[in-house]
């Protein structure tokens, strides 16, 4: 049976404070180190649109509609940001392109009546190497496609993060067709760009 002398007792007493101090320091670092989430706006200044060309011509199909509504959760952590709370949705009928018949065409192309929106889901921007990139899920016509873009630009404040790239991609990876005209003598060609700057603000 162990038995403690009274003048042990005092020192377990101290050894025990001296515990709790060090769990309760180690407590306060971890939670320190912790990346903060924070919600972030998108600012209207930031641009989408859809480019491409066909035989005879080329055409560009902006989104104007605002991107105040958008809410963005964003996680700094060692040079990689999260994006969590992540989805911004593009109604496909505020893409405009300057031509009636070429809009109404791309609505049709990418299934307006059926798929009113095209989505996109920021996963992370990584700003560790010399090049920004994004990655992000891609959902057009109901079909995702996960994308990993080398961006053009980016540029992260304490208060905003701005970021610009494109992407170019075939309609085809998405079940589309390309729309044609005349009875086949004008034709869509199946790549197009995606460009896009997003501007992000901590408000």
């Amino acid at each position: 049976m162990l038995v403690f002398t009274p003048c042990l007792i005092p020192l377990f007493k101290v050894m025990k404070k001296k515990s709790c101090l060090i769990i309760f320091y180690l407590q306060i670092v971890a939670a320190a180190a912790q990346p903060s989430t924070e919600i972030w706006s998108i600012n209207d200044d930031s641009q989408l649109s859809i480019n491409g060309k066909s035989n005879v011509n080329v055409f560009e199909c902006s989104y104007d509609q605002d991107f105040h509504k958008s809410r963005i959760s964003v996680e700094d952590s060692s040079g990689v940001i999260l994006f969590r709370q992540n989805l911004i949705l593009f109604e496909v009928e505020s893409f405009d392109c300057n031509h009636s018949r070429m809009t109404s065409d791309l609505r049709k192309t990418l299934k307006e009546s059926s798929y009113p929106f095209l989505k996109m889901n920021l996963i992370k921007l990584d700003k560790t190497q010399e090049k920004c990139a994004l990655e992000l899920l891609l959902t057009i016509a109901g079909i995702k496609k996960p994308k990993h873009i080398a961006l053009n630009s980016c540029n992260i404040t304490e208060n905003q993060i701005n970021f610009k790239g494109e992407y170019k991609m075939n309609l085809s990876e998405f079940g589309l067709v390309p729309p044609m005209a005349l009875w086949g003598m004008v034709k869509v060609n199946d790549e197009i760009t995606i460009d896009f700057s997003f501007y992000l603000e901590n408000k």
